[in-house]
């Protein structure tokens, strides 16, 4: 590239480039890029001798393709004219530089410009005759079949070298695993192990990977010179990404040093609380202000507000915490969880009731409603209860606080689970008698135990029948129903046997003989005795 003075004929060649519309300076408007073949070449932003800089661009570009079609030399030069420099390439005339084409705002000159423009100029007329060059483009192809090749055998490796990684961490884990469980030491377990690292290894097979293919299609596409600018932006745009990326994740290095030692902190105290509540729980420490049944739900309810202030202390140290994005998942989520919770707070709520007003524990027998069963379980949501048959009740908590509830377990401490048993007598009866029949059945019971001794009370005196109530208990809480079952048949024999008329439902006058069941008929088929077949 050299300047060369201008020559006579300079103004009226000027004039061929661009008629003259008037005499005015070049005036800042808005830029035109002057892009041939993928490339950029230069940006004019000043109208000159009248023309904008999208005509100027225009016209620019038609002659630098009309100058790489002529297959000339390709020399390009630059010359001073009075408006700026012109651009030449073997003698013909491109396009011209005004002052005003310069971006003072990023220190640009007009020659820094046009040195700029010019050298541009070069590649795109050595890519141009690169691209005629039969040779160069099948050396090109060889070169890029080899990359591919390389790229594709390099892929296959890296998934055969993670499948071999995972097996021998896998076995390399077991091995430890066993060591530390025969020596009695309690491990994480394996399958929670093993997964962490599989996925550390395939994020590192991930990362290499993308990194090879990445590297081949930047090579690929530099390899030919139709490709090649496609080529150079998309290393310049990862470039920058990888720039930006980098920087973004040195600048949350910070925060998440103070959000790592928050959660440290707060695994630190948790555990710290954990290990105190335990020991109230266990009976190592007693304290007169929380008793030993509540010491784990209190564990987890401290637990969880430890963690709930953790997360508040730490959600401005998060990455993009102060976006307008973050802010408004944030207010998103917390409107999901106001509109579909409100069922979820009443239950929780409910179930704190339960736990602090001791209404029902675990271990007791209840009757909830009409539902009966040992509690097996007091959670935040839910009451369970074990009925003894093989099956399992499932209570919503603020059914069980707006619902009667019989304890049968509260009172009974050391002596076993309450059982009762109803029956309605006439006034015919010595209520001695019924009282006498009704303990002859509970001793004949098995499972009900002699001490306490079970005992009898008369709960009314209706119109037409007596109601007595027999009391007893038992220690097979889980076999309570059946236990119950055996005691009302026990009942029902006792007082056929000695021919006392059980008066349910009402009736409107007596009967010519008590109804009872004769002894005789009380095997009747299918009936069965005792290790008999029936009706035997």
């Amino acid at each position: 590239m050299r300047l060369k003075p201008l020559p006579a004929t300079g103004f009226a060649l000027l004039v061929l480039l661009a008629l003259p519309a008037s005499a005015e300076a070049p005036a800042a408007e808005e830029p035109a890029a002057v892009s041939v073949r993928g490339r950029e070449v230069a940006v004019l932003r000043a109208r000159l001798l009248g023309y904008a800089p999208k005509e100027r661009a225009l016209a620019a570009v038609d002659r630098i393709r009309r100058a790489l079609d002529a297959d000339g030399p390709g020399n390009v030069n630059v010359r001073e004219i009075p408006e700026g420099r012109m651009v030449e390439m073997d003698g013909r005339a491109l396009f011209v530089l005004a002052a005003g084409d310069a971006n003072v705002l990023e220190g640009e000159t007009l020659e820094t410009v046009t040195a700029g423009a010019a050298a541009r100029l070069v590649t795109i007329v050595a890519e141009s005759r690169e691209g005629r060059d039969v040779k160069r483009l099948l050396v090109a192809a060889a070169f890029a079949l080899l990359a591919t090749l390389l790229a594709g055998a390099l892929l296959v490796g890296l998934t055969r070298l993670r499948g071999r990684v995972e097996r021998t961490l896998d076995a390399a884990v077991h091995s430890r695993l066993e060591k530390l469980k025969r020596s009695g030491v309690d491990a994480v377990p394996r399958e929670h192990l093993t997964g962490v690292l599989r996925f550390v290894v395939r994020a590192a097979v991930f990362v290499l990977g993308a990194g090879v293919v990445v590297g081949w299609l930047d090579f690929l596409l530099t390899r030919f010179p139709f490709s090649r600018p496609l080529g150079e932006r998309f290393a310049l745009v990862l470039r920058d990404a990888l720039a930006t990326v980098g920087a973004a994740f040195l600048g949350m290095i910070p925060g998440l040093l103070v959000v790592a030692f928050i959660v440290f902190l707060t695994r630190f105290i948790a555990s710290l609380m954990g290990g105190i509540f335990h020991r109230i729980e266990t009976g190592e420490v007693e304290v007169t202000w929380l008793e030993r049944d509540l010491a784990a739900p209190t564990r987890r309810i401290a637990v969880a507000l430890l963690w709930i202030f953790a997360v508040v202390m730490s959600y401005p140290y998060l990455p993009g915490s102060g976006s307008e994005a973050f802010k408004g998942i944030s207010v998103l989520v917390g409107l999901m969880i106001s509109l579909g919770s409100t069922s979820l707070v009443g239950q929780a709520a409910s179930g704190l009731m339960l736990l602090y007003s001791r209404t029902v524990r675990v271990g007791e027998w209840v009757r909830i409603g009409e539902h009966e069963g040992l509690v097996t379980s007091v959670g935040m949501l839910a009451t369970r209860l074990k009925t003894g048959l093989g099956d399992e009740k499932v209570l919503p908590n603020n059914f069980v606080v707006g619902t009667t509830t019989l304890n049968f377990s509260r009172y009974a401490s050391g002596r076993g689970h309450l059982l009762e048993v109803n029956v309605t007598i006439g006034y015919g009866e010595p209520w001695r008698q019924v009282e006498g029949l009704l303990l002859l059945a509970a001793e004949r019971t098995p499972d009900v135990r002699k001490e306490p001794k079970p005992f009898v009370i008369q709960r009314a005196l209706s119109d037409f029948y007596v109601e007595y109530r027999l009391y007893a208990y038992t220690d097979e809480s889980t076999r309570r129903l059946l236990i119950l079952s055996k005691l009302h048949e026990n009942v029902q024999d006792a007082f056929n046997e000695f021919g006392v008329q059980i008066m349910s439902p009402h009736y409107l006058g007596d009967p010519a003989a008590p109804v009872v069941v004769p002894k005789e008929k009380w095997h009747l088929p299918p009936a069965r005795r005792p290790g008999g077949t029936p009706g035997s």
